[in-house]
């Protein structure tokens, strides 16, 4: 019988830190050592290893009882942080890559963001980008990276779509002093959610008995699951977001999903229609803006299938595009063009046209 999170009762830490893995003996050794030198120090963190092979195990044993361990094959993140949601013994959980790290304030800050909005079930941080572990080459990942079509800035966008704004001196957090005029926003944002992939999952802390409530991540995703979850909790609570990077969010090439073109695509038209149109309240109240996304995911998988040659469907992708969302902007019907010439034209696919397929994914503009 789950008794629930009881303050000060041996077994109960207040965090539950969750922190999937595959193969990552090179980078979880400082992942794990980030979250133990917290400055907030009644959690546990739980790590599911699954099943690797590249001495994780044995990295693992070394700390001893100071982490939980789980070992299954997961097949997929979402899996693996759903077995950490299970065993989570936590009033609140959140999640750390085997990738990244945390800044040493990061569960002290959000935890107290969840202590003073009770109202608020999830809320979300923004993070540095780290480059292969070395640099930081930006101190603002979601304005850098943010995934979905908007008419505005992601400043414009916080101001636009939640209802308070503070700062983390007005909410009392644990930052440091330089910190404390930063922005701390919440409100109801399904209404950006439907569209925008902003609640990344290594930034997310969580109400546990929530996340439970709502079945965890959608395992049939194969990346999104994130967003996936951060939507549909967004559908009846508020969310919260601390505009503070909190964690160093490691970017690297070959290994990892989010960057791959294909599947990025594919999964952003599976989890808007699994997530939104499916959902008739939600599909109603959102439509233009549901139906908007649609039309640029079917113009982004367009245009990864022109890289590949796959040109008949590219064109089908673009066809979907304008007819899902007419205003997915004129790119789209040149593109529809091209891809239609070359699928009828080999001759075309080289020389001076041979690359000319309007790129929405490499450029700012694909945000409009």
């Amino acid at each position: 019988m789950d008794l629930g999170y009881q303050p000060g009762v041996a077994g109960h830490p207040k965090i539950s830190v969750i922190m999937p893995s595959f193969n990552r003996g090179h980078t979880i050794r400082r992942a794990i050592d980030s979250v133990l030198a917290q400055d907030f120090q009644d959690f546990e963190l739980i790590v599911v290893d699954e099943h690797s092979t590249d001495g994780t195990a044995e990295i693992l044993a070394e700390y001893g009882d100071r982490i939980r361990v789980i070992k299954e094959y997961a097949k997929g993140v979402a899996r693996a942080r759903n077995l950490g949601i299970a065993a989570a013994r936590g009033e609140y959980l959140c999640y750390c890559d085997s990738d990244d790290e945390q800044l040493p304030y990061r569960l002290s800050t959000q935890a107290a963001v969840l202590d003073r909005l009770p109202e608020v079930p999830l809320v979300f941080c923004d993070s540095f980008i780290w480059e292969n572990g070395e640099r930081v080459t930006s101190d603002s990942l979601l304005r850098a990276r943010w995934i979905g079509p908007t008419d505005r800035s992601f400043d414009e966008d916080l101001a636009f779509h939640f209802s308070h704004h503070g700062t983390a001196a007005t909410l009392g957090l644990p930052v440091p002093p330089e910190l404390a005029g930063r922005g701390v926003h919440h409100g109801s944002i399904d209404g950006w959610l439907c569209a925008i992939h902003a609640a990344w999952g290594h930034s997310q802390m969580h109400r546990t008995k929530v996340v439970r409530a709502v079945g965890g991540h959608w395992e049939a995703l194969r990346c999104y699951e994130d967003w996936e979850l951060s939507g549909k909790i967004s559908k009846h609570h508020p969310l919260a977001y601390v505009d503070i990077p909190l964690v160093r969010y490691r970017v690297h090439q070959g290994e990892q999903l989010t960057g791959t073109p294909r599947p990025n695509a594919e999964s952003y038209l599976e989890n808007l229609f699994h997530t939104w149109r499916a959902d008739r309240i939600y599909y109603t109240k959102y439509k233009a803006t549901i139906d908007r996304a649609i039309g640029v995911g079917y113009a982004v998988l367009g245009e990864v299938e022109a890289r590949a040659g796959n040109f008949e469907r590219s064109e089908e992708c673009f066809r979907r595009a304008i007819y899902e969302g007419p205003i997915v902007g004129k790119r789209a019907f040149v593109s529809l063009l091209l891809s239609a010439l070359k699928s009828r034209v080999p001759l075309l696919r080289s020389g001076l046209l041979g690359d000319r397929i309007p790129a929405y994914l490499a450029h700012p503009e694909s945000r409009k």
